[in-house]
């Protein structure tokens, strides 16, 4: 159902992701609610609920501050499945999967965490050859060359090159 139909809809949000469902075989119509600064939660639990009538399988609302939002959020939208944003030192409190479940959460994405290790890693292996001109003795995590190729993807284009190559 387009975002045209819910109520207010210039103040939400509606992903309809039909086009990757082909793909991938179910599709999930998210309502989006934004709890924008100056908005009160109760104004995003209201348009979260537009977006429920409107026909969204589960519900999102930004960046709730505390977990007695979250509870409130759970409390009264948890007749549909909810999503969790989890980011490290952003502004919702990082809690564990049990106990978003318990509170009503069916989802909880990272989207940032491998983005964040991936940073420190970089910045501890850099430190290390700027400080002693080799990375030999990092204390930051690597690949092998050997797993990194795997990893990938390049046995696979090896292969190819060598199927298709004529010599």
């Amino acid at each position: 159902m387009p975002a045209a139909q819910a109520d207010r809809a210039d103040h939400l949000g509606f992903y309809d992701n039909r086009e990757s469902a082909a793909k991938h075989g179910e599709a999930r119509r998210v309502g989006y609610a934004v709890q924008e600064r100056g908005i009160v939660l109760t104004e995003a639990i209201r348009r979260a609920r537009a977006y429920a009538k409107a026909g969204a399988d589960m519900l999102f609302i930004e960046s709730p501050e505390t977990e007695d939002e979250m509870v409130a959020i759970g409390r009264e939208l948890g007749d549909k499945p909810l999503i969790a944003n989890m980011v490290e030192g952003g502004r919702t409190p990082m809690l564990s999967n049990a106990r978003l479940a318990e509170i009503g959460y069916a989802l909880a994405i990272y989207p940032v965490a491998g983005l964040l290790s991936a940073a420190a890693a970089l910045e501890t292996v850099y430190r290390r050859i700027r400080e002693t001109g080799s990375s030999l003795g990092s204390s930051a995590p690597l690949y092998s060359f050997v797993e990194m190729n795997r990893l990938m993807g390049f046995e696979e284009v090896w292969s190819f090159d060598k199927a298709h190559t004529e010599i």
